[in-house]
């Protein structure tokens, strides 16, 4: 049986419209999740599902401080502060990760600031488990020169009750260069199998 494609359009509007309820997230999610999808640009892919909703869980957590990545390595990043959680439970921050708490579809996104340099490019994306997620959620982002550069990873996966979301990074500059500021948020948006 083919997968059923639902429109992006319609599918940013229907979270827009979940996201108008002001008791439904925490604001501070709530704003981050509008810089993150609000822009018509953002290439995301869907995959079918009956309907969307907001299923009242979310995370974000973060580091504010530099940490050095090497060259032409990828590295993972470690995020060591909890900004929210929700429900609760989902945000490890000594081992600098998310943990799912039920099988559904959540939204994925990574966003961080590399000190300004002008040679090479930078890459972010999600490990699930372990393993990087290559896909077309996130690139390549060239060298800023005197701008920071900041690549961002936004995607909907399908994940399992207990997968672990880590950040990893990759660089060409040369030469060590710090990351910092990074964010790693990961919203639900539908339960597909609960508690499995």
């Amino acid at each position: 049986m083919a997968e059923e494609k639902l429109d992006v359009t319609q599918v940013r509007q229907e979270v827009i419209n979940v996201l108008s309820d002001p008791y439904a997230i925490p604001p501070e999610f709530k704003t981050w999740l509008y810089q993150t999808m609000g822009r018509g640009d953002y290439p995301i892919p869907y995959s079918a599902v009956q309907s969307l909703h907001f299923d009242g869980i979310g995370c974000k957590i973060s580091r504010a401080a530099a940490q050095s990545i090497p060259n032409t390595a990828w590295t993972t990043v470690t995020t060591n502060t909890e900004d929210f959680d929700r429900p609760g439970g989902m945000a490890d921050t000594t081992a600098g990760c998310i943990v799912i708490p039920s099988r559904g579809l959540y939204i994925i996104s990574i966003r961080a600031f590399y000190t300004d340099n002008a040679t090479g490019f930078r890459a972010i994306q999600p490990a699930i488990n372990g393993t990087r997620l290559d896909d077309s959620g996130g690139g390549l982002f060239p060298a800023e020169g005197s701008t920071s550069t900041r690549p961002f990873f936004v995607n909907m996966e399908l994940l399992s009750r207990s997968d672990v979301i880590t950040i990893q990074t990759f660089q060409t500059s040369g030469a060590n260069l710090a990351i910092n500021n990074t964010v790693l948020g990961v919203f639900g948006i539908g339960n597909v199998i609960t508690n499995r």
